[in-house]
């Protein structure tokens, strides 16, 4: 049991892959300028400017998360044993355009494990008695959430976005508006393949799996249909 608790606290960080894109929206119509004698007349349309901070410039940046790692009071409490990584801000969206933003970020549908391996049958290196790869895939869920709030998480389970979800705060003010991505990880032990294969497959994941990645995206589209 000590064994497996301390090899499961090797896992510390999840990797979050960045794919930026602006959607830019200057308007549905433009001002028309008709003029007489002399002079000149002009139409000047809005800045537009969405920027992630947190990450490269190539939209990769490696969050450190912590330690995810049950203490061993939580090991011996039987059965639905589920875990959470504290969450924090893993990076920020800012809108320093002149005008306000409607901002959505999507979590993508498929995470991906690093520094693992399988056998051919694709169970995992203890033998076949004990979860394959499917249930490993199942264990670790990196969920998001969108916030104008820097300082506090959701209070709320339900606030969180799943695998192939989405949120969107609309409104995000231009000049400057930021909006936080929170992060967190739920470790769910699979206690319904009996606790000791479920303890089997946990010391297996803190000895093989390094990184845990999923895609996010993010769109901002002006709020307003005026240039």
């Amino acid at each position: 049991m000590t064994k497996k608790k301390n090899l499961i606290a090797r896992i510390c960080g999840l990797l979050i892959v960045l794919t930026l894109i602006s959607c830019c929206f200057l308007g549905t119509t433009f001002a028309r300028y008709t003029s007489s004698g002399d002079g000149t007349a002009s139409v000047t349309v809005a800045k537009w400017d969405i920027d992630i901070t947190g990450g490269a410039a190539s939209g990769d940046t490696a969050l450190a998360l912590g330690t995810l790692s049950p203490s061993d009071a939580v090991w011996s409490e039987g059965t639905t044993r589920t875990h959470e990584m504290p969450a924090r801000v893993g990076a920020t969206i800012v809108n320093s355009s002149a005008v306000n933003a409607d901002i959505t970020v999507e979590l993508a549908n498929d995470p991906a494990f690093t520094g693992t391996a399988f056998n051919a049958d694709s169970s995992i290196q203890e033998g076949a008695d004990v979860p394959s790869y499917a249930e490993a895939y199942n264990t670790i869920k990196v969920q998001v959430f969108i916030s104008a709030d820097s300082l506090n998480a959701p209070a709320s389970d339900a606030d969180w976005v799943d695998y192939n979800g989405s949120a969107t705060i609309k409104g995000v003010a231009g000049n400057g508006g930021t909006v936080y991505i929170w992060v967190r990880a739920i470790w769910m032990s699979q206690d319904s393949y009996g606790e000791a294969n479920a303890d089997k497959l946990d010391t297996w994941l803190g000895e093989n799996i390094t990184t845990v990645s999923v895609g996010i995206t993010y769109t901002a589209v002006q709020s307003s249909t005026q240039p």
